[in-house]
């Protein structure tokens, strides 16, 4: 691999990519030029041996090409954001990528069935338990992939965020880090916040969210900031404790108890940075430290911005609410 920086290896943390992507593209031969297909896939892991299964129709380009060579390479991808960094003039796109080489198999039978039962199904939440039309199954094709090459890279953000850990880390490299918050912040928190008052799709107001919300916070150790290389605090967010949310009929009751992360706020300077994102992730790593079992969010219906930060966790929405005065998502995760 040419960026030897960016390859992932071990096993396990490609396996972390592979979990977070939905297409794998099929490269097939097709005479002088390849055969390109995108599908959705699922997969299973028996001793360190990855298997990719995708389905289709017993018929077209694909199954004859197959048919005939039953090999293909892969590509899966996960994009992240496109990370626009000021103080080195570069514009990047930040993803993860698995790539790799099969042989192909046409499961037949009960290999087809349970391929589909504790595989294909089994890989999202929302068809696990479905009820699907058996009677398809025989105009089906399910192809098995035995991977036999696989690598991975990943574009990553790792020298500007650190999180910071009890035990303390090494943060002299780092351009920001995370931390939870003190009362000798509350001043900069609350300065933060009044600097998204009048930012399209903002809620807040000279109220909310005051000193109130921010004491409440601190209270219950709840605050997290991040904070650049002079200490000054550039975003933050909270575990909020609000009922109003707690009794939305939305959240699912095998994911409970679920925390709520809100209250983010980046300083505007730095916003469309991945800021908000590296937030995200450390509030749900306190979650999940906490005893939650998911996250909740809610999300303005019209903020793109936003709606386009929570898009790289690849969160479901689950419902759909009003809360003061504006239409609102309900995303729902386990931790």
């Amino acid at each position: 691999m040419r960026r030897k920086d960016r390859e992932v290896t071990g096993f396990s943390e490609i396996m972390k990519i592979v979990e977070q992507c939905e297409i794998v593209r099929l490269g097939l031969s097709d005479g002088d030029y390849p055969y390109i297909v995108p599908m959705n896939f699922a997969y299973e892991v028996k001793e360190e041996q990855l298997y990719l299964y995708v389905h289709g129709a017993m018929a077209g380009r694909r199954y004859e090409l197959l048919t005939q060579n039953p090999v293909c390479s892969f590509e899966m991808d996960k994009p992240l954001y496109m990370d626009c960094i000021t103080e080195m003039k570069n514009v990047t796109m930040r993803y993860l990528s698995v790539m790799g080489k099969a042989t192909v198999t046409f499961l037949e039978g009960e290999d087809k069935k349970r391929a589909v039962d504790e595989v294909i199904m089994a890989r999202h939440e929302e068809t696990k338990h479905f009820a699907y039309n058996e009677s398809a199954l025989p105009r089906t094709a399910v192809l098995k992939l035995t991977v036999t090459e696989i690598s991975a890279k990943a574009n990553l953000d790792t020298e500007r965020f650190v999180h910071k850990e009890e035990q303390g880390v090494d943060c002299h490299r780092a351009q920001y880090r995370i931390e939870q918050a003190d009362v000798t912040d509350k001043e900069k928190v609350l300065a933060l916040y009044q600097m998204q008052l009048g930012r399209e799709y903002c809620a807040w107001d000279d109220h909310y969210p005051g000193m109130k919300e921010i004491e409440f916070d601190l209270a219950r150790d709840a605050l997290f900031v991040m904070k650049d290389e002079n200490g000054e605090i550039v975003a933050s967010i909270s575990i909020d404790e609000d009922e109003a949310v707690k009794k939305l009929t939305c959240w699912r009751d095998d994911l409970q108890p679920g925390g709520e992360l809100a209250r983010l706020a980046v300083h505007p300077s730095l916003q469309n940075k991945g800021m908000a994102r590296e937030m995200l992730k450390y509030g749900m790593q306190e979650l999940k430290k906490r005893g939650y079992q998911s996250v909740h969010f809610l999300v303005n219906k019209e903020n793109k911005k936003a709606l386009r930060s929570y898009a790289v966790f690849q969160f479901p929405v689950v419902g759909e609410c009003e809360m003061f005065g504006q239409p609102f998502f309900c995303y729902e995760s386990k931790l």
